[in-house]
Parts: C-alpha cells; structure tokens; sequence
C-alpha cells in the first residue's frame, strides 16, 4: 500500500541484511511523487495521482535514509517465490 509515514517521524533509515534469493519477484522498495501538487498532502494518497522515481532493491548492508515530508510516498513490491524472506532494520527519527 503506498502510505507516507506519520506526520511526527521526521526520518525513515532502512538496513537491508540480507540478498533476497534469484527466484524471488518483487520486495523492491518503491519511491514516488505527486503529480498533483497540493498544499495539504494526505498520508494514503490515490496511486493514479503518483509516479514511480525510484524502485531500490534490497541487497545486504544497503542502507536507505530519507526524509519523511508532506509527500514521501512510498511501498514495497509485493515479494513472490522467498523462503528465507526480507531482512532489514528499521529505523525513524520521530518528534
């Protein structure tokens, strides 16, 4: 589900500890943007509104900081074919 996370959290830190297996699709962390500029952003925007900037794979001791703005949409492919799944730590900075 492409969410921003709360209003509080000012950062979002990810450490990915492992590689995801050849079988496995999806599990790419997913970042957008708003192609409708708005003053007031909502935290579960309506895709159609969206634009996929980047897609980051997971790959062990890859390490992933942003900004949680107004408009920090993000996801997470839906993974298909693991058996040892995703590893990561997560981490925000919050207010």
């Amino acid at each position: 589900m492409v969410h921003r996370d709360s209003d509080s959290r000012i950062a979002v830190v990810l450490l990915y500890l492992n590689n995801l297996e050849d079988s496995v699709e999806g599990g790419e962390l997913i970042v957008y943007d708003d192609l409708v500029k708005r003053r007031k952003y909502k935290p579960i925007p309506n895709k159609n509104d969206l634009f996929t900037l980047y897609k980051i794979e997971p790959k062990a001791g890859r390490l992933v900081i942003f900004l949680n703005t107004a408009n920090a949409y993000h996801s997470v492919d839906q993974m298909t074919f693991s058996k040892k799944g995703r590893h990561f730590i997560y981490g925000g900075y919050t207010t």
